[in-house]
């Protein structure tokens, strides 16, 4: 049996402090088309108050985008939701930007 001993430093700088941020949208209606003119409405309006604080919206992804067909056993609203995620450099200020809009 041998024992390995290894001795050294090693350093390495890393830009770690990004943060992806998750909001969803969601809307209930009698029809499909009512639930996703809501939901886009919506995500919309969002979009542009995120566009007006400076964020580029290339840097948004649309991560979910469908709606629910109820079954016939259980309530009839249909339900539209639609994610989105935004990934910047961490900033509290923003933080609490997103979370007035």
């Amino acid at each position: 049996m041998a024992i390995i001993e290894l001795r050294g430093k090693t350093e390495t700088e890393a830009e770690c402090d990004l943060m992806e941020i998750s909001v969803c949208f969601e809307a209930k209606a009698e029809n499909p088309y009512d639930c996703s003119v809501k939901v886009m409405e919506e995500c919309e309006r969002f979009l542009s108050e995120i566009e007006k604080s400076g964020v580029a919206l290339n840097t948004i992804i649309i991560d979910r985008d469908n709606i629910d067909v109820p079954s016939y056993r259980e309530e009839k609203d249909y339900l539209a939701q639609r994610s989105i995620i935004i990934r910047k450099q961490f900033d509290m200020d923003f933080l609490n930007f997103i979370k007035k809009v």
